[in-house]
C-alpha cells in the first residue's frame, strides 16, 4: 500500500477476509489486519516508519478472499480526493540499499538529529551505516562498492552479511595521501535466484539540525550521491588501527577473541580514550577498551559465549570522543575541541566448533 507515502495525510488499514459464499453476501473470517509498517531502521535523524502497510500473504487454500481498505483517520472528515496505491503482485525477492552518516554525539544528546559532511582528515577516517531494506524473503548476502574514491582512500565493512540488515562502512585515508574532493557513489551487488543483481545506494541527508526529535520531526531526503572531501594539509590528531580484519571465535572450545588496537596521538590530544564496540544489537552491553594518555596499544576481548552470539558475522568497530587542544591550519590560535574517533570496521565470525568428536548441533 502507497498512501502516506504519496504525501496523503492518511493512516492507511487494510481487511483481509475468506469469504465462505459464492459471492460478497457469504460468511466473512478475518485472516489479517494490516497496519502500518514499524521498525525505524535509520534512527533519530532518518525515521523510516511509516503508516502504509506491506504483508506477504500464504492463501492457507483455494477461495474467494477480499481486502478492505480505509483510513484510520477518518474520525472526523471525508475526502473522496485522497490517492491510495494498492499492489499485489507475486513476491519478487529484491532490497534496496540506504547509507546514512553516523553523526559522532559530542554533547551525549541521544534524541538529537544533525546534518554531518563527510570529511576526511589525512590518516582519518569517517563511517557510514549501509541498511539493506529486503523484501519478498532476500536473505542472502550484499557485497558492496564505492565508485569513484581517490587511490588514497581504503574502504573496510564492505559486505552486509547473510541474514543481516546493515553494516558499518569506513572510509580512511592514507596519512600521506592527498586533497581530494567530489561525488563517489556506492553499489550493491547479490545473487538472487541465480542472477547477479546491481542496486545502487541512496544516502540519507538530514536537512537542518534538530536538537531534540521529541520536539520536531528530522526533516530529511534521499540524495542518488554522496559527496566526500578529504584534506590535504590536516592530520587527523588521533589516529587508532585494529590489527587484524578478521577475528573467529569457535564456540563452545575457543569462544574468545582478542581485538589489538594501536593508538597515535599528536601532542593537543593526550586525554584518556574509552573505545566502545559498535555493531550489531547482539554485541551491545560488550566490554570497553580504555588506554591511558602514555598507553600506545590495548587489547579488547570478547567472549561469543558470553553474548550468546549465534554463528555467523559480525561487523563491528571501536569508536571514541576525545577532547584536546587544536589549532587549524593557517592560524595562531587554539582552542579546546572534541573529536571524534573510528577505527577500520572489522569482521567477528563465530562459528561453532566441534564436541567429542562431532559438531555442536544448531539451537
Amino acid at each position: 500500500m502507497d498512501a502516506e507515502r504519496l504525501g496523503e495525510a492518511v493512516n492507511p488499514f487494510g481487511l483481509l477476509e475468506e469469504i465462505s459464499g459464492p459471492d460478497d453476501t457469504g460468511r466473512a473470517r478475518t485472516i489479517k489486519e494490516l497496519y502500518g509498517m514499524e521498525g525505524n531502521v535509520g534512527g533519530e535523524s532518518f525515521d523510516t516508519t511509516t503508516s502504509d502497510f506491506h504483508w506477504r500473504f500464504d492463501p492457507p487454500r483455494t477461495g474467494r478472499y477480499r481486502l478492505t481498505v480505509w483510513d484510520l483517520f477518518n474520525s472526523h472528515r471525508d475526502d473522496p480526493g485522497l490517492v491510495y496505491r494498492l499492489t499485489l503482485r507475486e513476491p519478487q525477492p529484491r532490497f534496496d540499499l540506504i547509507a546514512l552518516p553516523i553523526v559522532a554525539n559530542f554533547d551525549n544528546r541521544p534524541r538529537e538529529a544533525r546534518q554531518w559532511p563527510l570529511f576526511i582528515r589525512k590518516g582519518g577516517a569517517q563511517s557510514l551505516r549501509v541498511i539493506a531494506l529486503r523484501e519478498d524473503g532476500y536473505d542472502g548476502s550484499i557485497d558492496l562498492a564505492f565508485l569513484g574514491l581517490p587511490e588514497t582512500v581504503t574502504v573496510t565493512g564492505a559486505l552486509i552479511p547473510e541474514g543481516q540488515n546493515e553494516t558499518i562502512v569506513t572510509l580512511r585515508s592514507d596519512i600521506d595521501g592527498v586533497g581530494w574532493g567530489g561525488r563517489v557513489d556506492l553499489l550493491g551487488k547479490a545473487s538472487i535466484n541465480g542472477d547477479l543483481v546491481r542496486v545502487k545506494a541512496r544516502f540519507g541527508v538530514t536537512l537542518w539540525d534538530v536538537p531534540d526529535t521529541n520536539n520536531e520531526a528530522p526533516q530529511s531526503r534521499l540524495s542518488p550521491h554522496l559527496y566526500l572531501g578529504v584534506s590535504d594539509e590536516e592530520a587527523a590528531p588521533v589516529r587508532v588501527r585494529l590489527a587484524t580484519q578478521t577475528v573467529i571465535a569457535r564456540v563452545p572450545e575457543s569462544p574468545k577473541v582478542e581485538i589489538e588496537a594501536a593508538v597515535e596521538r599528536d601532542a593537543g590530544f593526550q586525554a584518556p580514550l574509552e573505545l566502545t564496540i559498535r555493531g550489531p544489537d547482539a554485541l551491545k552491553g560488550s566490554q570497553t577498551l580504555s588506554l591511558a594518555p602514555d598507553q600506545e596499544t590495548g587489547v579488547l576481548t570478547l567472549d561469543a559465549q558470553q553474548l550468546e552470539l549465534k554463528p555467523g558475522r559480525y561487523p563491528l568497530q571501536l569508536h571514541a570522543i576525545t577532547t584536546g587542544t587544536y589549532k587549524a591550519p593557517g592560524t595562531e590560535t587554539e582552542s579546546e575541541r572534541k573529536y571524534a574517533i573510528y577505527t577500520e570496521t572489522i569482521e567477528l565470525v563465530v562459528e561453532e566448533s566441534e564436541v567429542d568428536g562431532q559438531a555442536k548441533p544448531s539451537e
